[in-house]
């Protein structure tokens, strides 16, 4: 059974698997408040209010209305998102969230949706310690393939945390994903818990066929790293996922 196959056994995760099944079967699947109320599994999907457009996160975050409008028109953050898409869909990534985490060896393993605090701590912790048994335990209860390698750090990465970590977090993400809004405060938590011990590394993944506002509020997020550094870049992410 491939990735994609597996995500859809996934509670916690918005599948590419559903977005074509709710393509083809129109109905089967509830859609609710810009997201699929259901992953296709019975598993009510967390509520999402109205989702916000760039402009407005861009003139709560600060930015000058003028300079975004001209970014996002000329559409320098295309080439950024177009580039995480790819490098995600290579290795068979296929819903969101889906992280990564790389310990101080070089090995990667996966995390697969939006893991109670719970799991994600035990997840970190056991990172840290590069305790590949623990991480390989955990990683199997997805019933995953072993994880893709995937750049760790590549030029044009938002960080959140030292770049010296030990520890590095990849989260392939869409922010009009209702799993992502729900998953994103727990890992601020893990970063603000374990400090220097652990970067977060934010790549984007909008499933452009069920969340029409992902591509956008995607590639205006660029505009704000462009216009405004790795500090406006988060500023605008959290904006979005805490509205």
């Amino acid at each position: 059974m491939d990735f994609m196959e597996n995500q859809t056994q996934n509670p916690y995760v918005v599948p590419v698997a559903i977005v074509v099944a709710g393509l083809l079967i129109a109905g089967a699947v509830v859609y609710n408040g810009g997201s699929f109320g259901n992953d296709g599994l019975g598993n009510t999907a967390p509520t999402q209010s109205e989702v916000v457009t760039p402009a407005e996160v861009a003139k709560a975050v600060g930015l000058k209305k003028v300079e975004f409008e001209k970014c996002v028109a000329e559409k320098r953050g295309t080439e950024r998102v177009d580039t995480n898409l790819q490098e995600a869909t290579s290795v068979g990534i296929g819903g969101t969230p889906t992280s990564i985490i790389v310990t101080p060896s070089g090995e990667q393993y996966f995390m697969v949706g939006a893991l109670p605090a719970d799991m994600l701590d035990a997840y970190v912790a056991a990172a840290i310690e590069d305790d590949a048994a623990k991480l390989t335990e955990l990683e199997g209860q997805f019933g995953l393939p072993d994880a893709p390698d995937v750049p760790v750090l590549e030029e044009g990465d938002h960080l959140r945390g030292s770049i010296d970590a030990p520890v590095v977090l990849i989260e392939y993400s869409d922010l009009e994903c209702p799993y992502c809004k729900r998953f994103h405060p727990e890992v601020k938590q893990m970063i603000e818990k374990y400090g220097d011990k652990i970067v977060w590394a934010y790549r984007h993944f909008p499933l452009e066929a069920i969340h029409s506002s992902a591509r956008p509020l995607a590639e205006g997020s660029e505009c704000a790293a462009q216009l405004g550094g790795n500090d406006k870049f988060w500023e605008y992410v959290d904006y979005v996922f805490e509205n």
